[in-house]
Parts: C-alpha cells; structure tokens; sequence
C-alpha cells in the first residue's frame, strides 16, 4: 500500500511505475529555498548549500514524501547521478536495467562518463506488483533426479 521515506540534502529519490518517472523529493538547498521564497534565479553555486543534512537534521526539518503503492522502481540517488542525468535518462535506466543491482549500476557509470565529478550512488529497490501470496507447490516443473551422499 505504498509507504514513505525521509531524506536530507540533495539526495533524491525517483518513483518508475511502467511508463514513466516521477521525482518524490525536493532538494533541500539554499537555491531551493530562495526559490520557493520567489527568487527566479539564485546564483547556481547554491545548488550545492545543502541547507540540512543527515549531521543537522531533525526529525521536524528531514524531508518526508509518500512513495506511490503499485508496480515499480524507486531509485535513491545523490546528486552526483540526478545532477548529470535528466529523468528521461533515469527512466531508461529503471526501465531496461535487468535487476536492480544493475539499474543501480548502471545509473552511477552512466552520471560518471556523462561528466560527473561528484559522488555518484545509486539504490533501486523493486515496489512489488501484488501482494505476497503463500506460495504453492506444484508438479509443472521438470523432475531433478535424486542425489544421494556418496
């Protein structure tokens, strides 16, 4: 039924449900902020004033979002891989990577030969499609022969 996550910083966190991605968290920067505030343009080295992080936050000025319940891919990125990557990329990324060790993967080589001169890392976890159903034993599957100790 979905959940949520907390987070500090400019680290992000992007949902991937089968057709396209969406991006769950908002950067917790000075430029973020004097944007809200109405300022158009900050200087672009406030991308980079985290204005909390995991050293000063607190449970009232972490980041809170809902995570969507249903199908998907939700990847936990830093800025290393958000700030190189556009979502499209991302996307592609959740959409085609085999597993997701390898979304992760590839995710992280992909920010660092586009450029990226910061900390790359990626996690991707699977959202499940149904719920857990117990599992059944059936007779469909090929018949192992035996092995016994020697």
């Amino acid at each position: 039924d979905g959940g949520e996550l907390a987070w500090v910083g400019d680290c992000r966190a992007y949902f991937y449900d089968g057709t396209a991605v969406r991006q769950l968290t908002a950067d917790q920067t000075m430029a973020a902020a004097v944007r809200q505030a109405g300022v158009e343009a900050p200087p672009p080295r406030w991308e980079h004033v985290v204005t909390e992080s995991v050293r000063s936050a607190a449970v009232e000025t972490a980041g809170r979002a809902a995570v969507p319940a249903g199908v998907g891919r939700l990847a936990l990125v830093t800025d290393g891989v958000h700030r190189e990557l556009s979502p499209e990329e991302i996307a592609a990324v959740l959409a085609y990577g085999h597993d997701p060790a390898t979304a992760a993967r590839e995710l992280t080589d992909l920010a660092l030969l586009a450029g990226g001169g910061d900390n790359a890392s990626a996690t991707v976890v699977e959202v499940p499609l149904v719920p857990v159903l117990p599992a059944r034993h059936t007779d469909t599957g090929p018949a192992f022969p035996e092995v016994t100790p020697a």
